[in-house]
């Protein structure tokens, strides 16, 4: 049996789009790269045509020779992290649960803030500031968050797009530490017997 007939490059399949959760729909397609090699593209988007757009855009700008392949240094954040995204699609030890959480905090943790920076304007700094920016709203965003983003940085050194991960370079998080619920109740105690205390002896004095 014939497989599929090979593209041309420059050039993409069908196009399939699926709802992946409530409101949020992923289209993908086969794309061939300038380098021969046929890569999954994908996009999301909150309706099926809002996905199906996207992924066309995306399309566009690889036809006009902005595959991953060719990545570099000064390429933006966004368009690295579309390619470190198609990577993780590709790989078989991920389950579709966990690339689509990756696909999601990516979407709503990281590009917000990286995406229209080049690759080597995300620098150390720029990222301390950022992971201290999402650890002020919880130890667990900022904990997603450099996750996500060592991982597109890691893919960009691996990729020789960058020399070094500037993620690693950053502080170490240290986990806030949680006052023991027993100890705030004899707290609370305490300064309830203390309120009590005052309020008797200011009463005994005005007998």
């Amino acid at each position: 049996m014939a497989g599929r007939p090979r593209l041309p490059i420059g050039t993409f399949g069908e196009i399939s789009t699926r709802e992946v959760a409530p409101g949020r729909f992923r289209s993908a397609t086969r794309f061939r790269d300038w380098d021969g090699q046929t890569r999954q593209v994908t996009a999301s988007g909150k309706s099926r045509s809002a996905a199906i757009a996207a992924l066309k855009a995306n399309l566009s700008g690889r036809q006009r020779g902005g595959g991953s392949d060719v990545l570099t240094a000064d390429s933006r954040f966004a368009d690295l992290a579309a390619a470190w995204l198609e990577d993780v699609w590709l790989d078989p030890d991920r389950s579709d649960g966990t690339k689509e959480v990756y696909e999601r905090e990516l979407r709503t943790l990281i590009l917000p803030t990286f995406q229209h920076f080049t690759v080597r304007e995300v620098t150390v700094g720029r990222i301390e500031r950022f992971l201290k920016t999402q650890g002020a709203k919880s130890f667990a965003r900022a904990k997603h968050s450099r996750g996500i983003l060592s991982m597109v940085m890691g893919f960009a050194v691996r990729r020789e797009i960058v020399g070094r991960n500037p993620v690693t370079e950053t502080s170490r998080m240290k986990k806030p530490k949680r006052t023991p619920k027993a100890l705030t109740e004899v707290s609370t105690t305490f300064e309830n017997w203390s309120v009590s205390a005052v309020k008797s002896e200011h009463s005994t004095i005005g007998e």
